[in-house]
């Protein structure tokens, strides 16, 4: 049975450590995940034009962890790492929170299937309006 195109529930990040591959989670309660599955037509073929999209409140708490911009994150000791977390391209989302670590990026795909992993493609730092209504727009495959 098909899951509703949009709900409110938990998120796993996965910060995906760019040498070694490995990740831990940081589970973001309250965002929004909203999928759009949609087909094309290109070259007489159909084309598959999947994408999800995930609205995490700048509100979040975070137990143990304090946001970082990307680049203040790239540039911590990887022993300060786990103290903190960041929205990132190439970054996995899971739909639903999860503790689970991995050793690679691939096995995470692999552990829930693809229809409630996404990897980030895209992230937009929503910043204006009332503090209520700042949030991270995230958009994956």
């Amino acid at each position: 049975m098909p899951l509703p195109r949009k709900v409110q529930s938990a998120v796993t990040l996965y910060n995906i450590d760019r040498e070694s591959k490995s990740s831990l989670p940081v589970v973001l309660s309250g965002a929004f995940w909203n999928a759009a599955y949609r087909m094309s037509m290109q070259d007489r073929s159909e084309q598959t034009n999947d994408r999800v999209s995930v609205t995490i409140p700048q509100s979040i708490k975070v137990v143990g962890k304090t946001f970082l911009p990307t680049d203040e994150y790239a540039r911590l000791p990887k022993e300060q790492r786990e103290r903190h977390w960041t929205l990132s391209k190439n970054d996995k989302l899971v739909r639903g929170a999860v503790m689970d670590v991995f050793d690679r990026a691939t096995a995470i795909e692999q552990a829930f299937g693809t229809d409630r992993v996404i990897t980030v493609t895209e992230v937009s730092w929503n910043d204006f309006g009332s503090k209520k209504m700042r949030h991270w727009f995230v958009v994956g495959r």
